[in-house]
């Protein structure tokens, strides 16, 4: 297999630490190719880029490039470092919401949100997320747990317990060992006796906010008739969902009403 050799000084870098290897030589100059337009389209963007530190909890860039190492290793390497990176990611995502409530007005921030295409349910989750000046100060010290679970709980520990914890805590501490620091053992949970026995698909383009509320309300008094052996978990998006894909019709038929009456104007001018 033949591997690019770049011409740039700081592409070599990176074609060294990532490299952009493949069956063909074809494959490789198509690439290259297109990495080097991307930095000259960006002003250089990527002149001097240090290779990904792999094991590193301050560094936040992907390794987008293919795995130069072609073993169980090398892949686990590369794969376990983008897949945190992904995770860190979700983090600022909840930041930058957070910080976009606090500066937008309510019409403002609810277009936003309508944009993005976020239910009211996630975005109250990545407030709680977003908000927290703990998570803020463990993620810049690059401590913060890569785990939704463990971030959540942080958020929920008192100050004192916090205190005892926060030099200790780094990317992959679970919520067991933060409990063991604090002391707080707990009772261990019981094994989860349900298991799924069915799942129930909703089409959203053949009803409304109020039939889907209907029926999940006809569903959850049949659990509750049987709610010895059965319990229901509702997905709280699908609400949102349907609300949204109803509004964009009533829009939809609203212009098409509009425009009707318009050429009806003008056939009648006519």
């Amino acid at each position: 297999m033949a591997i690019v050799n770049a011409q740039k000084e700081n592409t070599d870098k990176v074609y060294d630490d990532f490299d952009v290897v493949n069956n063909t030589q074809k494959t490789n100059l198509m690439v290259r190719k297109h990495y080097d337009n991307f930095c000259g389209g960006y002003g250089n963007l990527y002149k001097g880029l240090k290779p990904v530190r792999y094991n590193d909890p301050l560094e936040f860039r992907l390794a987008p490039l293919l795995v130069k190492e072609k073993t169980i290793d090398g892949y686990f390497k590369h794969i376990s470092h983008n897949i945190r990176m992904g995770k860190k990611a979700i983090y600022i995502v909840c930041r930058d919401l957070s910080d976009a409530e606090n500066n937008l007005d309510k019409n403002q921030f609810a277009k936003l949100v309508n944009e993005l295409e976020l239910s009211s349910a996630t975005v109250r989750k990545y407030r709680i997320v977003g908000q927290n000046i703990r998570l803020q100060e463990l993620f810049y010290t690059g401590k913060m747990p890569v785990k939704w679970t463990t971030m959540y709980y942080v958020t929920t520990l008192s100050e004192g317990d916090f205190d005892k914890v926060k030099t200790q805590i780094k990317e992959d501490t679970p919520v067991k060992k933060i409990n063991d620091w604090i002391g707080k053992k707990g009772k261990s949970l019981p094994p989860n006796p349900f298991v799924k026995s069915a799942t129930i698909l909703v089409n959203k383009t053949k009803m409304n906010v109020a039939e889907y509320s209907n029926l999940i309300a006809d569903f959850k008094a049949l659990v509750q008739k049987n709610k010895k052996v059965c319990k229901i978990e509702v997905n709280d998006d699908a609400k949102e969902i349907i609300k949204k894909l109803v509004e964009k019709k009533n829009e939809e038929k609203s212009k098409k009403k509009s425009q009707k009456r318009k050429s009806k104007k003008i056939t009648s001018k006519d």
